[in-house]
């Protein structure tokens, strides 16, 4: 009956978004990540792209990427607690290893478990967020199943604040603390921030402490050269309370870190970006007595030329994995690696109201061989208000170093097959988008269908099944009626389904969306408060366990003392619903936080 009535309402506040467009309303935004070079203007991207900007950020109060991400259309987010694991299902994918998650275009999903430690990505650092749901990732090679996230993280600017920073304390003694340090000219910038957040959780045995600091610098060579230097360490002390009903708590240290330098220059008549990057994350399991290090090294460059009609690209990576079970009952490790060496093309064209991004990559996987995964994505702009999309394309997905190595035996037999295969389908959308002044509203429908889709048996070993399935459609509207009054709602219908043994996928609720209000009725008053629902889902493979539906509640209240100084309170779930994300991790019921926020 709940999931009924979230759908009728959403239904009813979408209806009268359409009939409110009034004013004026325009973004401004532009999108990166679909071309991987020149920025696409927002009528010319098509519907299933979004981006989360950092005001959005602010107003969510999201302390990381995974919170950032919450109540996007078409996007679960499944957790138990602030710092434990955060995994992102994108349109019913089943699996948190088929979204990829990029920080400035550099891949940083684990090796071993094919998951983005989202919880290691601190909002702090992100300027925005672009995602791609379906078949548009393919420029992007391996992982991107689903679709992509990419973090474009924060730089400073001549108008950037030299000093700034937020506190904040809240429910289960939670901590959260950033300083931004930032200065900039016409030929340097140099941005730093550092960060702490620490919580005693909602359940024992789920403290979480971390610590992080980020670095992003550039230097001006001259009017056509620039030097980048990201890079960010990040480490937490993080224990795992286990199932409520049969308490299993564990520990764990981890140890995450990245530097990225990239070159960009005129060559000729095009632009060239060159970069390369290492990567190294730590999991030391206490508890297990268990180690893992996975690492990564890669470089890349692309050239985009003629007026950014032609982008041409390449790309190397090598991925090491290391597993040291020190335990005595069963003792082993394993020291594994792989390559990855792929090319690429896309044509940026320009028919009058049409625009055409085809697409062509090949990877050479060392561990898998050779993939071909093409991809056309088409927007027609039929006037300044209608526009429609198409997406289509290959996409493919390995088995990861976990899944075939990991012979750790807890009383069934060994968790790993070496016999598995990639994951390969076809992933396919179409959209249509209006667009009135302050009116936006936007609409997709979309269809993936997969062969040697992965799913864990009763002894939680991978097989590869004969077919998947996952189908729906997006829904979202965003609205501003005043200068100080604004809304936005979303609404996914979608279907998961293993088809081969007529089970329904993982992590893909039939029901789910949000609807947040903002009103500022001042300059100094600016308050959000956002509904949330997702439907009940199955949350493993052999669909034994499933999950119910849950609607939240939440308000944040922020008051600027100055332009320098701002207090804030925010409000969790503040019906205090009962519900797990996770079966058997009951999440937080009603919380209270608040902070203060300084920029000098």
């Amino acid at each position: 009956m709940r999931s009924k009535l979230a759908v009728v309402f959403m239904a009813l506040v979408f209806s009268a978004n359409a009939a409110l467009a009034a004013g004026a309303w325009d973004s401004g935004e532009v999108f990166l990540s679909l071309t991987r070079s020149s920025a696409i203007d927002t009528e010319r991207m098509p519907s299933n792209v979004s981006i989360i900007t950092r005001e959005e950020i602010e107003e969510k109060n999201a302390r990381t990427l995974g919170e950032a991400l919450q109540g996007e259309p078409g996007i679960i987010l499944a957790r138990s607690s602030l710092g434990q694991m955060e995994s992102v299902f994108i349109r019913g994918s089943a699996s948190a290893r088929r979204t990829l998650f990029l920080i400035d275009g550099m891949r940083v999903n684990s090796v071993s478990t094919g998951a983005a430690d989202l919880f290691a990505i601190p909002a702090a650092i992100i300027e925005r967020v672009e995602i791609i749901r379906g078949a548009g990732a393919a420029v992007y090679g391996a992982s991107a199943f689903g679709g992509v996230v990419n973090v474009i993280t924060r730089r400073a600017t001549e108008d950037s604040p030299m000093l700034s920073g937020g506190l904040s304390f809240g429910s289960f003694q939670t901590f959260d603390a950033n300083i931004i340090g930032a200065h900039a000219t016409d030929r340097f910038d140099f941005l730093l921030i550092p960060s702490l957040t620490s919580t005693d959780g909602h359940r024992p045995h789920s403290e979480f402490n971390s610590r992080a600091l980020f670095l992003n610098t550039g230097f001006n060579i001259n009017d056509t050269t620039s030097l980048r230097l990201t890079g960010q360490a990040f480490n937490a002390d993080i224990n795992i309370p286990g199932p409520a009903s049969g308490k299993f708590p564990s520990s764990m240290y981890e140890d995450n870190k990245f530097l990225t330098l990239s070159l960009d220059t005129l060559v000729g008549e095009g632009n060239l970006n060159v970069s390369a990057y290492v990567q190294q994350n730590i999991r030391d399991a206490r508890t297990w007595d268990t180690k893992h290090t996975n690492d990564r090294i890669g470089f890349g460059a692309h050239y985009t030329f003629l007026n950014n009609l032609i982008t041409i690209g390449g790309e190397y990576w090598k991925d090491n994995y290391d597993f040291d079970n020190r335990d005595a009952w069963f003792p082993h490790t394993f020291d594994v690696s792989r390559e990855t060496v792929a090319g690429f093309a896309q044509l940026n064209i320009e028919f009058g109201n049409l625009t055409l991004l085809p697409t062509v990559r090949f990877d050479h996987n060392s561990g898998f061989g050779d993939f071909f995964t093409p991809a056309l994505t088409a927007v027609y702009n039929l006037n300044e208000n209608f526009k429609f999309s198409g997406n289509v394309g290959r996409v493919w997905s390995p088995p990861t170093f976990g899944q075939l190595y990991d012979n750790t035996d807890f009383g069934w037999g060994p968790m790993n097959n070496p016999d598995l295969k990639p994951e390969e389908g076809v992933s396919s959308d179409i959209g249509i988008a209006f667009t009135n002044g302050n009116l936006s509203l936007a609409a997709t429908g979309f269809f993936i269908e997969s062969k040697n889709f992965l799913v864990p048996d009763f002894s939680f070993v991978n097989h590869n099944i004969g077919k998947a399935r996952q189908y729906g459609f997006e829904f979202e509207a965003r609205q501003k009626l005043t200068p100080w009054l604004k809304h936005s709602i979303n609404y996914t219908y979608l279907r998961g389904d293993n088809v081969t043994d007529n089970m329904t996928l993982a992590f893909a609720p039939m029901h789910s969306g949000s609807y947040t209000l903002n009103i500022n009725p001042t300059y100094r008053i600016r308050t959000s408060a956002t509904l949330t629902y997702i439907g009940e889902m199955y949350v493993n493979a052999a669909n034994t366990q499933k999950t119910g539906d849950a609607l939240t509640v939440d308000l944040r209240v922020e008051y600027m003392i100055n332009q320098n100084f701002s207090v804030w309170l925010q409000g969790l779930n503040l019906g205090n619903t009962q519900y797990e994300l996770f079966w058997d991790q009951p999440m937080p019921g009603a919380t209270v936080f608040g902070g203060i926020s300084v920029r000098l």
